[in-house]
């Protein structure tokens, strides 16, 4: 056998291999941000968006989707950047979630959506219906103690400056 014989055996070998893949090569997943070590990557916001609009169920006329979609995922990152970097000050700074303070915001919550229409009986019902999942709704509520502990002490401290 000579080369252009072996050239022509791999060669047909490599499209015939290819035959009947008409998929798309995946794109390598890109990371948006990150703050603090924190990543969020495009997957996640492409993921959260579709989540979103599914969440809509239509309420999106079609010719608005495309610009809802943008929105949605400045939102998403807007959000990541805001929550994540506050909840690394708040850590640095030593607060920390308590199961007093997990109670009392359950309590806030449920008082707060009590006359909604299918209002949650509790926070897990809650979680396990967010439309960007339950782990996320579990994450972003420990977060927002944390965040609103710090943000208190830090008005507090001020309040004492003011006067």
């Amino acid at each position: 056998m000579n080369i252009k014989t072996i050239g022509a055996a791999v060669l047909a070998g490599a499209m015939i291999a290819g035959c009947g893949k008409n998929e798309e090569p995946k794109q390598e997943d890109v990371m948006a941000v990150s703050v603090n070590g924190v990543k969020l990557m495009q997957s996640a916001i492409d993921a959260d968006v579709e989540k979103i609009v599914d969440a809509q169920k239509g309420k999106i006329p079609a010719e608005q989707l495309e610009y809802a979609k943008q929105s949605f995922a400045n939102q998403v990152v807007q959000g990541f950047i805001v929550e994540n970097a506050l909840v690394a000050k708040a850590k640095e700074l030593g607060f920390a979630v308590t199961d007093a303070d997990r109670k009392e915001r359950e309590e806030e919550f449920l008082k707060a959506v009590a006359k909604m229409p299918d209002a949650p009986k509790s926070v897990d019902e809650y979680f396990k219906k967010f439309p960007l999942g339950e782990e996320r709704a579990r994450a972003e509520f420990e977060n927002g103690i944390l965040i609103d502990k710090m943000l208190k002490a830090e008005q507090a401290k001020q309040a004492k400056k003011d006067y």
